[in-house]
């Protein structure tokens, strides 16, 4: 099989590629964060989610070289917003819930609804097929849902990589536009 003839097999199944980019990302990012690379743990996910899902919208013809660039460093972004948020809520939240998976719950569902909700809304700036109340709502519910494995002590955290990031992924995959009106590269 040709490497045309790939693309176009992708570009027909959209919503089980992006969830597979975003399943994927979410494992490197896993991977990385447990190998060590905790030092960076404010850069690996976001740089790894927004340069593969990025990659995603650019090879599927649903976003522009600029724009998967700009996705990337959104993504970054936003992953750092929620990061330093959780980081904060956890100092402030201090000794007050005794119970520390309970604490890690509620700071993931509230670092997840954050990070979601941003990246969100950079997406709708960026893309007009997801210009939509209700589908960064949506984004930021699975975001919360997904932020609370934190709390669940599933591999310190790392499932929530995968979760979040093929969360998020599908939630965009459901909102991409039917191939004829794809107007991006």
């Amino acid at each position: 099989m040709s490497a045309k003839e790939m693309l176009n097999a992708v570009r027909g199944r959209p919503v089980a590629v992006a969830v597979v980019g975003g399943l994927v990302s979410g494992a490197l990012s896993a991977f990385l964060f447990g190998i060590g690379a905790q030092q960076y743990s404010w850069i690996a996910p976001g740089v790894t989610f927004g340069v593969i899902f990025g990659a995603v919208l650019f090879l599927m013809r649903l976003a522009r070289l600029w724009q998967a660039a700009l996705f990337a460093a959104a993504s970054e972004l936003c992953w750092y917003a929620a990061y330093r948020f959780a980081v904060s809520l956890f100092e402030w939240i201090g000794n007050s819930l005794q119970d520390a998976e309970a604490k890690m719950v509620v700071i993931g569902l509230a670092a997840g609804v954050l990070g979601a909700a941003l990246l969100a809304g950079a997406t709708a700036a960026l893309f007009p097929w997801f210009r939509s109340w209700r589908r960064i709502l949506a984004v930021a519910a699975a975001g919360g849902a997904t932020g609370m494995l934190t709390g669940l002590n599933w591999g310190e955290g790392y499932p929530l990589f995968i979760a979040w990031q093929g969360a998020f992924a599908l939630c965009l995959a459901l909102a991409f536009p039917p191939q004829s009106e794809k107007s991006a590269a």
